[in-house]
């Protein structure tokens, strides 16, 4: 695949950039990308990169569950049409690509899985059939899009591009996975973590670091891996063709195959394009926090969230959690604190210069010290993220509770920050100029 590095531009050409890339602004509900630790990790090589051509990603939408409610249906309105190969939207075992069942639109239909078999249950007249195969994959047909919902009582169905997969994880038991193009992923991606009537500008920059994103965990996962990114703030919110409408679908198309990089002339390589919904005034370097030593994201003064993030976003109630309660939860969680026995203190170990908390010392019972990072203590005790919004805060001790207050900021401060680009973009700026600040040392490639 060529590779074409887009740069010194001109103001014909910026001015095409500015209608090319974008940062989307995420919504409230479901702000910035959450990571879990210890998934972070090197990038592919410049090789990987040539070689990488328009691909598909596998999302993980649930994991580990008895059961499922699916169907198909034709959505309407849809900017992007739908793609199908097959005559009708069937259940296929995907190790023989033989049919096993085919779906009629607008019926439900319950698959559970026991013993290592997959029970599919009508709903409307109760009808069953058990399938005796390891994996299911359900391809939709024409203008037809798989229907997912959690169980039969849920009000919510998403509906999905491409195919899903379920694959078992024990003889009960199996991940809900979505395989489709790239592309098609980001229009649910984009329309997830973005208010659609921002600025043409943040919007191109949020799809352009959300595809970098990607491609980077694409490209990291080896063959045995089951998914490739989680539909969650774990990896990026990816709610489906619920999220998408007619902007998204634009500045996706405008962005198309577009990608930073970084590293020395002709070796660039794909990073991961972290990004947050509220940095509180400075970006955070990922080393603090993912283990990420790049230029790119050794974090940035921000004086634009300020201006536009609604007020009790950029700076947040003070929260007072039981230390007893604090306790259970990280011992619950990390399992290695179990030699602590109990823990008695929670200490500031490490804050950046803003003053954002990059670490705490946890002391057991018997006086022994070990150490954790605030993100995974703060996701541990708030694992929403809309009390303890960031790691931004005083850490007081308040005798029987711990508190956390004078907070600002939303998510973990790495990268972009959504609000902030929104401001840029109002004040002027285009998505190259939005990208060259949030991520300083990085160039656009057209990676397909």
């Amino acid at each position: 695949m060529n590779v074409k590095f887009i740069e010194n531009l001109s103001d014909r050409s910026a001015s095409y950039l500015h209608a090319i890339l974008g940062m989307i602004a995420l919504t409230v509900w479901a702000l910035g990308c959450e990571f879990k630790s210890g998934e972070s990790s090197h990038a592919p090589t410049q090789s990987d990169i040539k070689s990488q051509p328009r691909s598909n990603v596998r999302v993980l939408l649930q994991e580990n569950r008895h059961e499922i409610i699916l169907g198909c249906d034709q959505p309407s309105a849809l900017t992007v049409p739908l793609k199908s190969a097959n005559p009708v939207t069937a259940i296929f075992d995907p190790e023989k690509n033989s049919q096993l069942y085919s779906l009629l639109p607008g019926v439900s239909y319950q698959m559970s899985r026991q013993y290592g078999a997959w029970t599919m249950t009508r709903l409307d007249n109760k009808e069953w059939q058990v399938f005796s195969v390891a994996r299911l994959e359900l391809r939709p047909g024409p203008n037809q899009a798989v229907s997912l919902k959690t169980n039969a009582e849920s009000t919510g169905t998403a509906l999905y591009r491409g195919t899903i997969q379920l694959t078992p994880t024990d003889s009960s038991l199996f991940h809900i996975i979505n395989d489709l193009d790239i592309e098609d992923y980001l229009l649910g991606v984009v329309g997830s973590e973005a208010y659609s009537h921002w600025e043409i500008a943040a919007l191109r920059a949020q799809c352009v670091a959300s595809r970098t994103y990607a491609l980077y965990w694409l490209n990291l996962r080896d063959k045995t891996s089951l998914y490739d990114v989680r539909a969650t703030q774990a990896s990026q919110m990816y709610k489906g063709i619920g999220a998408e409408n007619a902007r998204i679908a634009q500045v996706t198309q405008d962005t198309t195959g577009i990608v930073l990089a970084y590293g020395p002339a002709g070796k660039e390589k794909l990073f991961p394009a972290y990004y947050s919904a509220i940095c509180g005034g400075h970006t955070q370097n990922a080393r603090q926090v993912f283990g990420d030593s790049l230029k790119p994201l050794s974090g940035v003064s921000c004086p634009y969230c300020e201006k536009i993030a609604p007020q009790d976003l950029f700076t947040w109630k003070d929260v007072r959690i039981p230390k007893q309660k604090v306790a259970e939860l990280l011992i619950d969680n990390y399992p290695f604190l179990q030699d602590l026995i109990k823990i008695v203190n929670i200490q500031i170990a490490a804050a950046n210069e803003q003053g954002r908390i990059q670490s705490f010392n946890l002391t057991g019972l018997e006086g022994r010290t070990m150490r954790l990072r605030a993100e995974d203590l703060r996701l541990t005790v708030d694992p929403t993220g809309r009390a303890v919004q960031s790691c931004w805060f005083n850490f007081q001790d308040l005798g029987d509770s711990w508190g956390f207050t004078n907070g600002r900021g939303w998510g973990h401060g790495v990268g972009m920050c959504q609000w902030g680009a929104q401001q840029m973009a109002l004040q002027g700026s285009n998505s190259v100029d939005i990208l060259k600040h949030y991520y300083p040392g990085a160039i656009l490639v057209r990676a397909y």
